[in-house]
């Protein structure tokens, strides 16, 4: 579910519509709990009992909707259709299925989400390993984004890991992190809508500051930021330059040594100079920035934090795929209390 806030109400089915802010700078949002004190737990609990099948119903209309401008053989075997492949990846990460049983699952949901063919597990193990297949997940991915509409958000920024031990990321050491076989997704979210919009990867060794800036120049064309959240990690001032660049606000948080400049010359000068004059307001634009923990938290809970694939682009796309689920998911929830 949403973390954060969603925005007015919208009929069944209008999807295109859903975060169509229309330009404005501030959205007309409440949180969850507003709606639970008006409504009662009710309509909660109908989300609750329908869960899956609405996630199972938003990932069928945006694999609809979708363009793979897949080339179609005039002879020989044809092609899997690729709409199928990526619907059973991303059906995978919502059953929590190997690829074993992939074959079977999707023979289930064959009706649900209108797989063309079910497809066996070697095709669908070399799809998800090819390079190919993570170039048609991630403009997926951008699709799911660039379909809500041109918006003005609070963007934050952090960093979780994934692996195919046991442990999760937040209880290895850091000397595991660097030293082990870790991929570190290096994500963005929107504070608004809870949606991963880009995520890139590196090994688990590689600071979080190091990608950011290459985060922030590679953001959807319909999302304009108007304020980036993060920790301290990324108080460097080619962070803060960034985000100044991209024609948002920095609100990061600085570091505990931290001293002020009667005459501040940098960003960070600045920014240290801001949270020192006025340190309820910095306290009260900086908060949300946990917000992206709690994201991380739900993917991993609902998803998994454990991969299961040991290539490294399977892996990669394997956690596309558990981004996508996150996203599918918010998208869905978020429709079905603004219908309402």
């Amino acid at each position: 579910m949403l973390n954060a806030s969603v925005t007015a109400a919208v009929g069944p089915g209008k999807l295109s519509g859903l975060f169509a802010f229309s330009g404005q700078t501030e959205l007309p949002s409440w949180r969850l709990a507003e709606v639970l004190r008006s409504r009662g737990w009710s309509e909660y609990e109908a989300w609750i009992r329908h869960e899956k099948a609405l996630c199972f119903q938003m990932l069928r209309e945006l694999l609809d909707e979708f363009p793979t401008w897949q080339n179609r053989k005039h002879f020989g075997r044809p092609a899997a259709d690729e709409r199928d492949i990526l619907g059973a990846l991303v059906l995978r990460q919502f059953l929590r299925v190997p690829f074993s049983k992939l074959p079977e699952a999707m023979e289930d949901f064959q009706e649900v989400l209108r797989f063309q063919a079910i497809h066996q597990r070697s095709t669908l193990t070399e799809k998800n390993r090819s390079r190919r297949f993570q170039q048609l997940l991630r403009r997926f991915f951008e699709f799911v984004v660039q379909k809500l509409g041109p918006r003005s958000s609070i963007l934050i920024t952090d960093a979780t890991g994934f692996s195919n031990y046991m442990r999760a990321w937040r209880d290895a050491s850091y000397e595991d992190r660097a030293t082990n076989n870790w991929i570190k997704a290096h994500c963005i979210i929107e504070r608004e809508t809870g949606l991963f919009v880009r995520v890139e990867f590196t090994p688990g060794r590689v600071h979080e500051s190091q990608v950011f800036r290459t985060l922030w120049e590679s953001l959807p064309p319909n999302v304009r930021p108007r304020r980036s959240l993060a920790d301290a990690a990324f108080v460097g001032n080619d962070c803060l330059e960034a985000v100044r660049d991209a024609g948002a606000t920095p609100m990061h948080a600085i570091k505990s040594n931290a001293r002020h400049h009667s005459v501040p010359t940098t960003d960070y000068q600045k920014l240290v100079n801001f949270a020192t004059h006025w340190p309820n307001r910095y306290a009260q634009l900086g908060a949300p920035r946990k917000e992206i923990e709690g994201a991380f938290g739900q993917t991993k809970t609902i998803f998994g934090y454990r991969l299961t694939c040991h290539k490294q682009t399977a892996r990669e796309n394997e956690i596309i795929a558990k981004l996508l689920g996150h996203n599918i998911h918010a998208i869905a929830f978020a429709r079905h209390i603004t219908a309402l």
